[in-house]
Parts: C-alpha cells; structure tokens; sequence
C-alpha cells in the first residue's frame, strides 16, 4: 500500500467513525410559537382613496392601460423601462407564434389563432405580424 493510499484509507476510516462530522451548534433559540386564534389581531383593512381608482379596463384603450400599469408599478417604487418592456413582450409573441406551429404544422393566421388577445406595450408601440412568415415585430403607431 502507498503512502497516499494508505492516509487516504485513515482519512475515510476516521470519517466513518465520526472523527469527521461537525457537531451541531447548541440551540439556543427560542421556539416561534403562534398565539392562539382568540388573542390574534384583525389584519388592519387597506387603504382605498377613489380619487386614485383607475376606470375599468373596459373603459380604456392599450396605451391607456399600460399607462395606468406603470403608474401602479411606479407608486411602488418599480420602474419600467420600455425597451425592457418592448423585449419582453416580443419574446412572449415569439414564444407564443413558435407554439402555435409546432402544434399545428403552419403558422397562425392572426395573432387571436395564436392566444394572443393582449400585448402589454409602453405607449406609441404596436405589433404588427406577417402571417405569411410567421414574424411580429413592434413598430411605432
């Protein structure tokens, strides 16, 4: 037996032993305990303030409504790039169009065949597709 073999053979038998293994560190946290359903707290209710309410969704156009979402994510701190925006939902019609014709052998004839009803674009955007390739591309109104 060599040299190495044989330290690598004390090694593994002292592992095997428990010369290895690390003791645990000594628990001295205190157990979470949940306070029982009669002493808990009602959640305070949220804030609502009509004069910030957008109008149904109905009630708007697409550029009217991803203004209204950025506004949302802004309040909170998120800002939106646009040409993140942009690329993110060419990447979900590429993805969606690519489905289609795996599934169905041919590319969709519109954007609605492929389960697309709506494209979340910062304002002054729109999709345009070519049925016949296959292609959507994001273009200026």
């Amino acid at each position: 037996m060599s040299r190495s073999s044989f330290s690598l053979a004390v090694v593994v038998v002292a592992c095997i032993a428990g010369a290895c293994r690390a003791k645990p560190p000594p628990d001295t946290a205190a157990p979470v305990v949940a306070a029982p359903p009669s002493e808990r707290k009602p959640a305070p209710p949220a804030p609502s303030s009509p004069s910030t309410a957008t109008p149904a969704p109905e009630a708007q156009s697409p550029a009217q409504q991803a203004a209204a979402n950025t506004a949302v994510l802004e309040q909170y701190g998120a800002k939106m790039d646009p040409g993140s925006v942009v690329i993110r939902a060419k990447s979900v019609l590429d993805h969606r169009i690519d489905r289609f014709k795996e599934d169905h052998g041919r590319w969709p004839r519109s954007l609605a065949e492929a389960g697309i009803t709506r494209v979340d674009l910062p304002p002054g955007k729109k999709v345009q597709y070519n049925a016949a390739t296959g292609e959507a591309k994001i273009v200026d109104q």
